[in-house]
């Protein structure tokens, strides 16, 4: 037990920081495909899966993050779905290892609540910093396995007009008006 402790802190003292580089993003999504536009409605009552994905990266070992339920989300956290070495769950903070340097969108995890009524309309649902993360950030290791900071987003939970990260304005026109786009 003792060498699995000190090969550990020497595996962590060796990983140095990338000050300043982003290593892609972490964020919520209603389902395993990226999407910019991936509003989330959640249901009334019952089971409501959350998935968390790491995209947009040129190679990774592994990220440390939390993602507390928001207050203004009625729901039951059940557990996570793991598919990775990890350390804690979403809720108080978990450290994924990717088990290899992976260079694709990495499906870290989905988290999977019970729905038990009204979820306020534009809930805010960050992914923030591993509780005592020493970077204060979503830390990712790159496949050199230097920590960096990832981008995060907030994810809204029941958008509406005020708060939809897809609604696009729209004027009236004619047809006219929307050929000559597209004329040479």
């Amino acid at each position: 037990m003792k060498k699995v402790v000190i090969l550990a802190a020497l595996l962590l003292l060796s990983a140095g920081t990338a000050a300043g580089q982003t290593v892609g993003q972490v964020r919520i999504y209603s389902s395993t495909v990226v999407r910019y536009c991936d509003d989330v409605t959640v249901p009334q009552t019952g089971l409501l899966s959350l998935y968390i994905v790491h995209s947009g990266h040129s190679g990774a070992l592994g990220v440390r993050f939390s993602a507390p339920k928001p207050e203004c989300a009625q729901m039951l956290f059940l557990n996570d779905t793991q598919f990775f070495t990890t350390l804690g769950n979403s809720q108080t903070g978990v450290a994924v290892a990717y088990g290899a340097c992976l260079t694709a969108e990495v499906h870290v995890l989905t988290m999977n609540f019970f729905v038990q009524g009204g979820t306020s309309a534009c809930c805010t649902y960050p992914i923030v910093e591993f509780p005592g993360d020493p970077q204060g950030t979503v830390t990712v290791a790159d496949c050199a396995g230097n920590e960096a900071s990832a981008l995060t987003y907030p994810r809204i939970l029941n958008p509406n007009d005020a708060c939809c990260e897809c609604c696009l304005p729209v004027e009236e026109s004619t047809w006219g008006c929307v050929k000559s786009l597209f004329h040479d």
